[in-house]
């Protein structure tokens, strides 16, 4: 028997290898790149907390916590402080009872009006429904006026009339 020898050739393909090379070297700069990226994000969590732990001392400040009420509640505070001026508001109505001849007898001031009655009396140069006309009519145009006049719904009137006004704080 003769023996045949048997060659296998080995024929390797070169672009397999190029190929194997290239994902190989992805490979390694992929993971370089995200072991990057994770001592990045590490060093952000580490910003994060400290910023967070600030952030709480400051929230835990009573002035902090105060001037945060004071800032959310303004609208609220201001429309209080503008009720609280009853002074002005009785200076204003003395004028109104000057220039129109009016009496006021009592008023109820409450959550941004104010509720009065008023009596007015003819007399030698106006009467009675003049004056009030006058009073309704350029009351409402005035603009240095402290209220708005709501409607009149009723008016009283014998001897002298009388009516109960509401004015609204502007």
């Amino acid at each position: 028997m003769s023996e045949q020898r048997i060659i296998i050739k080995r024929s390797v393909n070169r672009s397999s290898v190029v190929f194997l090379v290239i994902v190989l070297l992805l490979s390694f700069g992929l993971y370089f790149y995200n072991t990057h990226l994770e001592k990045e994000i590490v060093g952000v969590k580490g910003e994060i907390i400290k910023i967070e732990s600030e952030m709480k001392d400051i929230n835990d400040d009573k002035k902090i916590q105060i001037y945060t009420l004071l800032e959310l509640n303004k609208e609220v505070i201001n429309s209080y402080s503008k009720n609280n001026k009853v002074v002005s508001f009785i200076n204003h109505l003395d004028t109104v009872k000057s220039k129109y001849s009016l009496n006021f007898n009592w008023f109820n001031l409450s959550d941004k009006e104010l509720i009065t009655n008023i009596e007015v009396k003819s007399d030698k140069e106006k009467q009675a429904y003049q004056k009030t006309k006058d009073f309704i009519k350029n009351y409402r145009k005035d603009n240095s006026s402290l209220f708005d006049l709501d409607y009149i719904n009723l008016v009283e009137w014998m001897e002298e009339m009388k009516y109960k006004v509401k004015f609204n704080i502007k």
